[in-house]
């Protein structure tokens, strides 16, 4: 039944990883749950930030780089606010200031980038954070996996101590229970 277990959490991670590419509510749910949302959160914006440099480093316009960016992100949260800067833009905003109100962006990116815009930099910018971004998703991977070993050795000692008590219980509802009547 172990295996059973193990193979019902691998089914489940990867299923909830399929939704969350295509749902934003799944997306944010996941984003929130500790230790692994903050791997997810720093993955996909590495994947956004990476993809958006490599398009605008080609001279492709802003709107079909955040198209590909979105993609490449396989994040809906990332993708939803994707669209929404899209739109933005369109009606003239600058890409600093309609990525500045979107949750999945850490303030201070959205600072940088502004900086960039005026100064020329974006792509320059967009490369450091994209480093930086997959340089905490390994420190989260890291403290991510020292606390795999740590949960599991948690769930045995949880699960042997139920049975413990599973079994006095046993005795003392069979044995000691009835000498006392």
């Amino acid at each position: 039944w172990l295996y059973g277990l193990g193979a019902l959490v691998v089914i489940t991670v990867v299923v909830i990883k399929k939704m969350a590419e295509s749902s934003s509510v799944v997306d944010a749910f996941v984003m929130a749950v500790p230790l692994v949302g903050k791997v997810r959160a720093a993955m996909a914006r590495t994947r956004f930030l990476s993809a958006l440099n490599v398009q605008m480093d080609a001279g492709i316009n802003i709107i079909d780089s955040l198209k590909s960016a979105a993609s490449a992100s396989a994040s809906a949260a990332w993708a939803s606010a994707s669209a929404r800067i899209q739109k933005r833009i369109r009606k003239g905003e600058t890409f600093a200031d309609s990525i500045a109100v979107e949750r999945v962006c850490p303030r201070a990116l959205a600072r940088a980038i502004g900086v960039a815009e005026l100064s020329g930099g974006l792509e320059a910018t967009l490369r450091k954070w994209a480093a930086e971004s997959m340089e905490e998703a390994r420190r989260r991977i890291a403290t991510l996996a020292s606390w795999i070993p740590k949960l599991i050795y948690l769930g045995v000692v949880l699960f042997i101590a139920w049975r413990v008590v599973s079994v006095y219980s046993g005795i003392v509802n069979d044995q000691i229970l009835p000498l006392l009547q």
